[in-house]
């Protein structure tokens, strides 16, 4: 019995000191992880003896180290494990892939001859300077068609990005061809040609096709990353495309994917050589040499602001070739547009320290407008001159009332676009005509902006419904101008609904179609325009038609081409032409965007 209880003992004594280890290591192994931390995808940037520094979450750090190690073992990009305030494991990250951006997407990018690849939960950018010197860098500032940086990896995703320094790097712009016969990027086939021979890499294999020889893709036998490159001195000329002078003829490359079922092309090109083609679009090259300088700045300066920007990042691209951005290869670059670009070559507009916002347009009524009552913009840029007379006089303007409106289009003040057979026009519609019109595109323009359209409710307040069906048009009318006179709010009365429309663009796009003949000041009829030519007019209502009467052609912010050159013409120069358009801006050389 002693015996037995001498053993019972024992094994309770076994038993508890068992319990008590178990419990402490628990302890112990709790504490371990409540210090226990990782820092990921840091950048070291030095090793002192038993200290490591580097950059995280873009501050600098210093780590304790548990034991001494060489620098040549970690340094670059990697993860820190630190428990009890000391760094006991360090994961070097040396895997690098290097390739040009294709596409920025939402948490992933599509790398040249990689694909898409995920970016990591804490990627992080850092810039590498020729002296060796480090600093944080944001993920913002990786472009389209950046090709000098190189990607860190681990686990099939990218960690972070190395963005080296370059003493001066070529600004190449990414444009995505538009598809006219249906107003998208899509194409299902694309011809091409050469000025020269061209070459076609698909994937790795690269096939060479003479001058004369043309290449057709279609959707469904293009299944791999295609770019096409001119011979030396040539130019690619797309055969699927009509623009004003026939197939245009493009610098630069090509490159065509796959995109959802259908192709899409994207000319990827020399800044300066991009603006070749811009200048002559947008601005009739027979104007005087100054003018097209100016123009020449305010293309440059727009389309820097654009590659800064990511609006087309995820289809690959800084600017699309239509009005949307700036009209490109619509007509064929000749002498006088690269003459103008080469005698700016680098020249900016800036206000204050920042690339302003250069926008231009075709026509003016007469009068200049803002970002605010054109585009619904928080604030107007100081330097874009809203409701100023755009003469010699640049009288401040209120033309919000309708009779004062009227009074103006009228009166025809004297302004530098006087002269302009657009300056003031006139048209025509039928109510059967407008009703066509409106219900052909108002779902497409809901579909684009619901904000700006909206509906009318039963105890009469207006929201962004989605119910569009106007049923028989009643009563079209502008309800409310912005000072400089332009249509910034519209009411359309139906048998079943009443809209509300927003922005110039809306409404123009709403009341105008192509089978509209305009009658301008020069006594020209013009039919073929899609819109209204500008958010400066008036509706009266005749019979059973609408007449409108308005003047100028485009938004109404910024330089106007007729205008700039009536200046030029009277002896301004490029710098004057612009500082008249653009307040307090001055011209600056940027070598790089």
């Amino acid at each position: 019995m002693r015996r037995t209880g001498r053993v019972i003992v024992v094994f309770f004594l076994v038993f508890f000191c068992m319990a008590g280890l178990w419990l402490f290591q628990s302890f112990r192994e709790s504490r371990v992880v409540k210090t226990k931390k990782e820092y990921r995808n840091v950048y070291i940037t030095d090793v002192k003896q038993q200290k490591v520094e580097g950059i995280w979450r873009g501050q600098k750090k210093t780590w304790q180290l548990r034991s001494a190690v060489s620098k040549e073992k970690i340094s670059g990009v990697a993860d820190l494990i630190e428990e009890q305030g000391k760094v006991v494991k360090v994961r070097k990250k040396p895997d690098m892939i290097q390739g040009k951006i294709l596409r920025i997407m939402d948490k992933k990018l599509q790398i040249e001859n990689y694909g898409f690849v995920s970016l990591d939960a804490e990627f992080c950018v850092y810039h590498l300077k020729s002296d060796g010197t480090v600093t944080p860098g944001e993920a913002s500032e990786l472009s389209v068609g950046e090709s000098g940086a190189k990607y860190v990896a681990a686990s099939g995703k990218i960690c972070a990005a190395l963005l080296y320094e370059q003493k001066e790097k070529t600004a190449n712009i990414r444009v995505i061809l538009q598809n006219d016969k249906n107003h998208s990027y899509d194409f299902s086939s694309v011809t091409l040609s050469g000025t020269t021979g061209y070459t076609v890499t698909a994937g790795k294999k690269k096939t060479h096709f003479n001058a004369s020889e043309k290449q057709k893709l279609t959707a469904q036998n293009v299944r791999e990353h295609i770019v096409v490159i001119p011979d030396s001195g040539g130019k690619i000329r797309v055969e699927s495309v009509n623009k004003q002078y026939g197939h245009p003829e493009y610098r630069g490359i090509f490159e065509i994917d796959l995109v959802d079922k259908a192709l899409h092309i994207i000319n990827e090109l020399p800044l300066e050589e991009y603006l070749y083609s811009v200048v002559p679009s947008e601005m009739p090259t027979e104007y005087q040499k100054e003018a097209l300088k100016a123009q020449a700045v305010c293309a440059r300066s727009y389309a820097i602001k654009q590659m800064a920007g990511k609006r087309l990042a995820a289809l690959g691209a800084h600017v699309d070739d239509s009005v949307a951005f700036q009209v490109y290869n619509n007509l064929r670059e000749d002498a006088a547009s690269i003459a103008a670009v080469n005698e700016t070559k680098g020249q900016v507009v800036f206000s204050g320290n920042q690339v302003a916002e250069t926008y231009f347009y075709s026509v003016s009524a007469g009068v200049s407008s803002g970002t605010k009552e054109v585009w619904f913009a928080k604030k107007d840029r100081s330097y874009l001159m809203p409701c100023v007379l755009l003469g010699d006089s640049r009288k401040t303007l209120d033309l919000q009332k309708e009779s004062d409106f009227s009074k103006f289009l009228k009166d025809e003040l004297k302004s530098y676009d006087a002269n302009s057979p657009w300056y003031r026009w006139r048209t025509t519609v039928s109510e059967k005509q407008l009703q066509q019109f409106i219900s052909e595109k108002i779902k497409n323009r809901y579909e684009k902006n619901p904000t700006q359209i909206q509906t009318k409710q039963k105890d009469g307040t207006f929201f962004s419904t989605g119910q569009t069906e106007l049923g028989e048009i009643k009563k079209v009318e502008i309800l409310e101008r912005g000072k400089s006179g332009v249509a910034v709010m519209a009411q359309i009365t139906g048998s079943k609904n009443t809209l509300r429309i927003y922005t110039e663009y809306n409404i123009r796009n709403l009341f105008g179609g192509e089978k509209l003949i305009y009658l301008r000041k020069d006594k020209k009829e013009v039919s073929g325009l899609s819109c209204l030519p500008s958010g400066y007019f008036m509706i009266e209502k005749k019979g059973d038609s609408y007449i409108f009467t308005g003047g100028g052609y485009g938004h109404g912010v910024g330089m106007r081409p007729n205008g700039a050159n009536q200046m030029a013409a009277q002896g301004k120069k490029c710098e004057e032409i612009l500082k008249f358009y653009f307040l307090g801006s001055i011209l600056q050389y940027q070598k790089s965007v």
